[in-house]
């Protein structure tokens, strides 16, 4: 139980982050980092984050991304 309040609340604490990062960026405070990212890493780190939320529910979460996706370095 102690994990998943964790969890949520490091979750919360970057979702915080981000969205003070949008708001500068949007009074021009601050510039977009704009980097070419692999898509595989993408989903990768995305499903990453989401598995642990699937897995609770009994499901199961996999991505099958060939190598070459277009998007970056891969």
């Amino acid at each position: 139980m102690l994990q998943a309040c964790r969890q949520d609340r490091e979750r919360l604490d970057k979702l915080m982050r981000d969205l003070l990062d949008l708001s500068k960026i949007e009074a021009g405070e601050s510039q977009p980092q704009i980097a070419t990212v692999s898509a595989r890493d993408l989903l990768t780190r995305a499903v990453k984050e989401l598995r642990p939320q699937v897995e609770a529910k009994g499901l199961k979460l996999s991505v099958e991304a060939p190598v070459d996706l277009p998007g970056g370095a891969g």
